[in-house]
């Protein structure tokens, strides 16, 4: 079948289904995009969000508008320069929270929490003075507080604002990845997902401050035959002296004073961060005897705006310095064994990897996955062509080709030495293949050791199991040869 791009984009709209009487009726007409409707308390009104088109590059140009259900009226809720999303509502209907932001910049940015009345009037910003990203809201049932969750360093916690006077206050401290869904209709329970580091995301309740809380979920009790490798925090001072953090996860069954093989995994974005819960990738590279050191350079998120900004015109070089000095702290402080390095990651953290074979030659083997390599190419081949923009001194490569070629690893693909493992999903829309078999390519001329897997059906993040694990099965075997390190966790021979 034939596409003309950029044509025909499919909209989604907002539609009234009659249970009783099995009927339906459209609510909403016109060329944009329509997500997340919210009854009001009384049934008479509906809030949702529209957006230019699906597109993930218009992710940042949303707008809450408001729907009256008997006459059909709508009226969009926020004005101003800003964006706005996650409306909800009070529980006597009297008010709307919201999310937006201040601009509708591409890039990094903070969502600050918004109050509205619903009648109508000028919304009153929460939370002016709090440097992170307010998720979505979760109101109290007297109307008096809003809970949500947030990334604050390696974490993502739960936290409060007062309706009143906007003070926001951290209410869960267990540095670990727990998101707030509900409150119970007596307003004495919450509940939410918790991901700890020994085990994937169980259902956990809680009282209002957090001060008691217990799993009602156990899905993954199996995992607790099994040794896990430990993960802690650890911070370091990178070239310049910026502090830096990341997560250090020892092999399983680790003992102090002994040196092992190092694996540096830069997470994905760049605006992310590698949050504190369980990782099955990285676990069962621990059970094989490989540390995991996965820094949250520059650039990433639960540090405030400033530092998620700051790899703005600089891919490469700060937040690639940080890595580095990363892995030097390891070697220091004798866990990492100098002669045993690798490097694994996926999308920013496959450009990371990428860049890292054409930058040193101290790591042993380096598998790059769903990557960019040549920055130039993958601004007209991406789908988020805006963000990208952002972090290219807001131009096209056409209107700066040197800054984009500058950080591109294709251009010092010469450098490359290292033995190489290349993953990427054939369908990838976000980083499309092409990317890979540039660099694939010229190393095959180039005579350096490279493999490059292809997944077919998968997109930038693969959702088949048998993909998933061949791809875990993929990084034991490939990083056991190349850093001499025993393979536990296949069977014999393969």
């Amino acid at each position: 079948d034939t596409m003309v791009i950029d044509h025909d984009i499919k909209m989604t709209h907002l539609w009234l289904w009659n249970i009783e009487k099995k009927d339906e009726k459209r609510l909403t007409e016109g060329n944009f995009t329509v997500s997340d409707p919210q009854w009001s308390p009384d049934g008479t009104r509906i809030t949702y969000t529209i957006r230019p088109t699906p597109r993930a590059d218009d992710g940042a140009l949303s707008d809450v508008w408001m729907l009256t259900i008997a006459g059909g009226e709508k009226k969009k809720l926020a004005s101003g320069a800003g964006a706005s999303d996650n409306a909800r509502w009070s529980p006597d209907g009297q008010w709307i929270a919201y999310t937006g932001s201040t601009d509708r910049d591409p890039g990094p940015s903070t969502a600050y929490l918004y109050l509205l009345p619903a009648a109508g009037g000028t919304p009153k910003q929460l939370t002016a003075k709090f440097d992170l990203s307010v998720g979505t809201p979760v109101w109290t049932r007297d109307g008096k507080m809003i809970y949500f969750s947030t990334n604050v360093r390696e974490a993502i916690e739960v936290f409060s604002a007062d309706v009143a006077t906007g003070a926001v206050k951290q209410l869960s401290h267990e540095n670990a990845g727990l998101n707030i869904a509900e409150i119970s209709a007596d307003g004495k329970t919450i509940v939410g997902t918790l991901s700890l580091r020994r085990g994937p995301a169980e259902i956990y309740a809680s009282n209002p401050d957090f001060s008691k809380w217990g799993l009602l979920s156990l899905h993954n009790r199996w995992l607790e035959d099994y040794v896990l490798g430990d993960t802690e925090v650890v911070k370091w001072k990178s070239k310049d002296g910026t502090e830096i953090e990341g997560l250090l996860t020892k092999p399983a069954g680790y003992e102090a004073g002994h040196r092992v093989p190092l694996l540096l995994n830069p997470h994905g974005g760049p605006t992310g961060a590698s949050i504190n819960n369980f990782n099955g990738t990285v676990q069962v590279l621990a059970a094989n005897g490989f540390a995991v050191l996965q820094p949250n350079f520059r650039g990433s998120t639960g540090k405030g705006l400033a530092f998620a900004q700051a790899n703005k015109n600089t891919w490469g070089k700060g937040d690639y310095e940080d890595c580095m000095s990363g892995v030097d702290m390891l070697i220091a402080n004798g866990l990492a064994d100098p002669a045993r390095l690798g490097a694994f990651g996926w999308s920013y953290g496959g450009y990371m990897t990428f860049w890292i074979l054409t930058q040193t030659d101290r790591f042993k083997a380096v598998s790059p996955g769903a990557g960019l390599t040549n920055i130039y190419s993958m601004y007209s081949q991406t789908d988020i062509h805006r963000y990208l923009n952002w972090f290219y001194t807001d131009k096209a490569p056409w209107e700066n080709q040197d800054l984009y070629w500058d950080r591109s690893p294709m251009k010092y693909v010469n450098n490359v030495k290292t033995p190489t493992m290349i993953m990427h999903g054939q369908v990838d829309t976000r980083v499309p293949i092409a990317q890979a078999q540039e660099f694939y390519q010229a190393l095959v001329e180039l005579k350096v050791p490279v493999e490059f897997v292809v997944y077919p059906r998968e997109n930038h993040g693969f959702t088949e199991p048998r993909h998933q694990m061949d791809r875990v099965r993929r990084y034991v075997r490939f990083f056991a040869k190349y850093l001499n390190a025993p393979v536990v966790t296949e069977p014999a021979g393969q």
